[in-house]
């Protein structure tokens, strides 16, 4: 799952010295937020998703709700949990983290009802 992910796992640790360490490291939360994300609702069969580490990030997603070891040795499950405990509970409606990732969910989500809609709707006009 490599470097970007390094981060987040020694997040807690670090003093943001400037804005753009800052950008980056809610960047790469971001990412790992639509990561796992789209590993927990992945319908691929295992070896078959295009998304990069998506079979380790599955995996993971499976690990996490069962464990509570706040010092868990499954690379990555501490910093997940961590990031997901603050996207879940985060009401901070400036949330550099949530806030987009949220908007893109939420985007995505009105884009696929819309499709849907205009499915149906196309059905019916066939049947008149």
């Amino acid at each position: 799952m490599g470097d970007s992910l390094n981060i987040l796992a020694n997040a807690a640790t670090w003093k943001l010295t400037t804005v753009q360490q800052k950008e980056r490291l809610i960047k790469r939360g971001q990412y790992h937020l639509l990561r796992l994300r789209h590993s927990a609702k992945c319908t691929c069969p295992e070896g078959g998703c295009r998304v990069e580490h998506c079979d380790e990030f599955r995996k993971l997603c499976k690990h996490i709700p069962t464990c509570r070891d706040a010092k868990c040795s499954v690379p990555y499950c501490v910093s997940s949990r961590n990031l997901l405990k603050h996207y879940h509970l985060c009401k901070n409606d400036k949330c550099s983290l949530c806030i987009p990732v949220k908007r893109l969910i939420k985007d995505k989500k009105d884009l696929k009802r819309k499709q849907e809609e205009e499915i149906v709707s196309k059905k019916r006009q066939k049947t008149k």
